[in-house]
C-alpha cells in the first residue's frame, strides 16, 4: 500500500469492497468491514471526501482483507 495510491474517487468504500469481493476467492468481507470500523473509515461516503489518512487506511484494509500469504510492512503503525 503506497501513500500515493489513488482510489476511485467517485466510489464509496462499500462499493470498492464489493468489487474486491467479486474479484478473488481469498477476500475476507467480514474482516474488511471490521477493519473499516476499527480504522473509523466510513463505508458510505465517496472516497474523495475522506481525509488522506482515511484513504491510506482504506487502501490498507483492502490489502489486509485480501488475506495475502505475505505482508511486508516498512513502518509500524497503531
Amino acid at each position: 500500500v503506497s501513500a500515493g495510491i489513488d482510489l476511485p474517487a467517485s466510489e464509496r468504500l462499500a462499493d470498492l469492497l464489493k468489487w474486491f469481493a467479486a474479484t478473488g476467492a481469498q477476500w475476507d468481507a467480514p474482516l474488511a468491514e471490521r477493519l473499516a470500523n476499527e480504522f473509523t473509515v466510513p463505508l458510505q461516503r465517496p472516497l474523495r471526501t475522506l481525509s488522506r489518512g482515511q484513504q491510506v487506511l482504506a487502501s490498507l484494509l483492502c490489502a489486509l482483507a485480501a488475506r495475502p500469504q505475505v505482508l511486508l510492512l516498512d513502518e509500524p503503525f497503531h
